[in-house]
């Protein structure tokens, strides 16, 4: 474990090393769309995200997210569910032309879904998994963009977590 932790520190020193003038901090916010599914049942809530990160140069970044729900989806008449997701990722991205950028990432992530009985927390699961997606990026400015992407947050047991995500991206 600690000869993985040092080879991913010197390969991220190493495209640090080669940082481009638009590199820097980020802050994404959004809506998100997840979806778990059992196969069946599926929960559908809508949440909120917020992504802070760090791009080393055009190519590679990491970050952190934060994925709540906003609005528990209501399975039963009195009982609701939601779905919480905490990432950590390293970012791939591809320039494809002068405002189009493809991005994938890969990180872990901690999900945890909630049961609420008339507001009132009645049931509460949590796990880990590897975290997988693919996006786009558009930007309209030299620090402003907007974010689209799908991202698989969690698939064992026979669950399987994803979302849709879209949101405004600001690079300090």
């Amino acid at each position: 474990m600690k000869k993985m932790i040092a080879g991913i520190l010197i390969f991220l020193i190493s495209f640090a090393a080669t940082a481009r003038e638009g590199s820097g901090f980020y802050m994404s916010a959004g809506g998100s769309f997840p979806s778990a599914d059992d196969g069946t049942t599926s929960i559908d809530p809508i949440n909120i995200y917020v992504r802070v990160g760090y791009d080393f140069n055009d190519y590679v970044g990491i970050g952190i997210e934060g994925n709540n729900s906003l609005i528990d989806d209501d399975v039963f008449s009195s009982i609701s569910y939601g779905i919480n997701l905490y990432t950590a990722y390293l970012k791939g991205s591809i320039p494809i032309e002068e405002r189009i950028r493809l991005n994938a990432i890969i990180g872990r992530s901690n999900v945890e879904l909630t049961e609420t009985f008339s507001f009132i927390l009645t049931g509460y699961e949590e796990d880990y998994d590897y975290t997988r997606g693919i996006g786009i990026e558009y930007s309209f400015g030299s620090k402003n963009s907007l974010t689209v992407d799908y991202i698989d947050y969690y698939d064992k047991n026979g669950v399987d977590i994803s979302a849709f995500n879209i949101g405004y991206t600001g690079y300090f």
